[in-house]
């Protein structure tokens, strides 16, 4: 017989937990030594002629229409051959590996590689300009996933403050960082490429001291 809302909120367990189903494999755990009766969503199944649980939530958090939602997710799993608990672990995996090649991590490997032959001062100048400008924006994204846009935007909030040379120099650094992506398998391209031709050109100061001398005569 299914569950009904009220039953999943009323259910309390007295000396040991209490399992309250709702069929097709799908219960409600409550814990009875816990004050607060703690209830947890439960997919009990079986697969390559094995028992197992798949954990679905936490009540009420995930509600009875949502777990159910899950429980017929997993059965569709089940109908195609696969576990739906290693579907669950797979995606937690491919989770952690975009967060490692997240344009941050990304960066900051490269840095690391290049410190030794900077000073101090630049290597602590330049990662507190990215920390600034650069990661507040992009930091979390995956660096496959950076489209040309998305970067001029952030270097054009630096020259937009007037800090031309530091939009300039901040986008050097974004393409030997893209490049880095490429060469290590995060990325195939690169998404600074063509970029410079959009913010404003830097005054050259060959030119500059070339107009100094020319007033001077």
């Amino acid at each position: 017989m299914a569950m009904t809302q009220l039953e999943a909120k009323n259910a309390k367990a007295v000396d040991r937990p209490l399992k309250l189903s709702d069929g097709g494999g799908l219960y409600l755990l409550v814990h009875s030594l816990n004050p607060n009766h703690s209830k947890y969503w439960r997919l009990a199944y079986r697969f390559a002629g094995k028992q197992k649980t798949l954990a679905l939530g936490v009540y009420p958090e995930i509600s009875l229409a949502i777990a159910r939602e899950r429980r017929e997710k997993a059965r569709k799993l089940l109908a195609n051959g696969a576990d739906p608990s290693n579907t669950k672990k797979a995606k937690k995996i491919s989770s952690r590996v975009l967060s490692d090649d997240s344009f941050e991590i990304v960066a900051r490997e490269w840095f690391m590689g290049r410190v030794p032959n900077w000073k101090e001062s630049q290597s602590s100048k330049i990662i507190s300009q990215f920390e600034r400008d650069i990661f507040p924006w992009l930091g979390a994204r995956p660096v496959d996933k950076i489209i040309s846009p998305v970067l001029l935007t952030a270097i054009k909030r630096i020259e937009n403050r007037g800090a031309r040379e530091t939009a300039h120099r901040t986008l050097t650094y974004c393409e030997q960082i893209f490049y880095y992506a490429i060469a290590t398998g995060r990325t195939l391209r690169d998404p600074a490429s063509g970029l410079r031709s959009q913010i404003s050109p830097l005054k050259s100061k060959i030119t500059t001291s070339h107009r100094f001398l020319t007033r001077s005569l």
